[in-house]
C-alpha cells in the first residue's frame, strides 16, 4: 500500500521502512501527528507487529507523547518500542504506549527521566497554567506507575531528580523487559 500524500512528506528525524518506525528527534505536535498517522495506516494494513525505533529520542512535547501513547494503546496491531542511544522525557513516555514484553532496550541506551514542561499561550492566566501543568504531570506520573509498578512518589522523585538509568537499571525499575545484547544480534 503507498502512503497517502499528507503522510509520503517525512519530517527530519522520522521515517518508515516496512513496518518500522524510526525516532530521533524531539517530539513536538508536528512529529506526533505524523507517527501517529504512520502508526494508523501500519494498524490499518494488518496486524502484523509495528515496531517503533527509539534512537537518540530527547525528549520534547510530554503532552504530544500522550497523544502517542493513546494512538499506540489503541492498535490492534501489536507495537514494540525498541530504545537505543538517549530516551529522555517525553521520548521515555513512548514506551509506556505497549506491554511490557514489547518494550526493549538496547544495550548501550541511557534513559533519562525528566518533568513535563509547558508553555503559556497567550492571554492565558498563571493559575490557569499552573492548572496544566498539575494535570500534565498527574498523567505522566499515572502512565509511568502503571508501565514501571514503581511508587507514584518513585515516579516523581525521579522526574524531579532528572535520574538516569542504563539499561540494566531500566530492567530492574520495570521500564523495560530486555536488553537485547550485541551477541543477540549476531
Amino acid at each position: 500500500m503507498s502512503l497517502p500524500e499528507f503522510i509520503r512528506s517525512e519530517l527530519p528525524g522520522v521515517s518508515r521502512s516496512d513496518r518500522t518506525l524510526v525516532l530521533s528527534r524531539p517530539i513536538d505536535a508536528d512529529v506526533a501527528s505524523q507517527l501517529s498517522q504512520h502508526l494508523m495506516l501500519l494498524d490499518r494494513e494488518g496486524n502484523d507487529p509495528v515496531r517503533l525505533m527509539l534512537t537518540n529520542a530527547p525528549g520534547g512535547d510530554a503532552e504530544a507523547a500522550c497523544s502517542l501513547v493513546d494512538v499506540m494503546r489503541d492498535m490492534d496491531a501489536p507495537v514494540t518500542v525498541i530504545a537505543g542511544g538517549g530516551v529522555q522525557g517525553a521520548g521515555l513516555l513512548l514506551l509506556t504506549g505497549t506491554d511490557e514484553q514489547h518494550r526493549i532496550a538496547l544495550e548501550n541506551v541511557r534513559f533519562r527521566f525528566e518533568p513535563p514542561e509547558i508553555s503559556a499561550a497567550a492571554g492565558e492566566s498563571v493559575e490557569d497554567v499552573a492548572d496544566r501543568k498539575a494535570d500534565l504531570e498527574r498523567r505522566v506520573v499515572r502512565l509511568l506507575t502503571e508501565a514501571t509498578g514503581q511508587s507514584g512518589a518513585r515516579v516523581r522523585e525521579d522526574l524531579a531528580s532528572h535520574t538516569s538509568l542504563t539499561a540494566e537499571e531500566a530492567v530492574m525499575y520495570g521500564l523495560v523487559h530486555r536488553i537485547i545484547m550485541r551477541s543477540d544480534r549476531s
